[in-house]
């Protein structure tokens, strides 16, 4: 999973977008795609309800936990879910929430690479979902529409667009330095979430 992620790459916040000039149909690519992306909260504390299969947070006391929040998408057959690194690196209990669901399921870390601020999580137990598919037919190019969908500030699930800015963009992070930057309106918590090509497919990963 990780490998072929990181071939497409993984993006970087640039400055806001202005108006769309193209016709693109936000509306109908949010509609398609919006079932596979997933909130994601970590949480680090000895609760044993943090070990349930799947959880309400209605009554429950978080506010000592100060969960972390980000966001991440389905990749393939088994569910696993694609993230960033940062957002899921400090939590001993993971779980994510899904499109029109009160409930968080919980998963687990597999493995992580921090030079690309990637990570990829898989489910505690076997569930059903719809993975997105890579853009692996094509590279990105300067100018491309793109949309992002992320958890902004960990306040759900929101959508955002913009175009990709630069490619092979240097930001000092050691021997891992091509990132795509793209110019997009996001906030803390849309880490994680999938940079979209506007036939669907994900061409990066947003980290911030």
């Amino acid at each position: 999973g990780l490998g072929a992620l990181v071939v497409s790459a993984v993006c970087l916040l640039g400055t806001p977008a202005g108006a769309v000039g193209a016709r693109a149909d936000f509306e109908g690519l949010y509609a398609r795609v919006k079932s596979s992306v997933v909130n994601i909260y970590g949480f680090d504390g000895k609760q044993a309800w943090l070990t349930e299969e799947t959880l309400d947070l209605e009554g429950r006391d978080t506010e000592r936990l100060e969960p972390t929040a980000g966001a991440g998408f389905f990749v393939d057959g088994d569910c696993g879910v694609v993230t960033n690194a940062h957002v899921v690196s400090e939590s001993s209990h993971l779980f994510i929430q899904r499109e029109d669901s009160s409930l968080l399921e919980r998963f687990e870390l597999v493995g992580s690479h921090t030079g690309y601020d990637l990570a990829y999580l898989r489910p505690i137990r076997k569930t059903a979902c719809k993975p997105l598919r890579l853009d692996t037919r094509r590279s990105p190019g300067v100018g491309q529409w793109v949309a992002i969908i992320g958890n902004p500030l960990g306040l759900g699930k929101s959508l955002s667009y913009g175009i990709i800015s630069a490619l092979n963009r240097g930001i000092n992070s050691e021997k891992y330095d091509a990132f795509i930057q793209i110019a997009a309106n996001v906030n803390p918590g849309n880490s994680g979430g999938p940079v979209i090509s506007l036939d669907g497919r994900v061409v990066g990963v947003l980290t911030l």
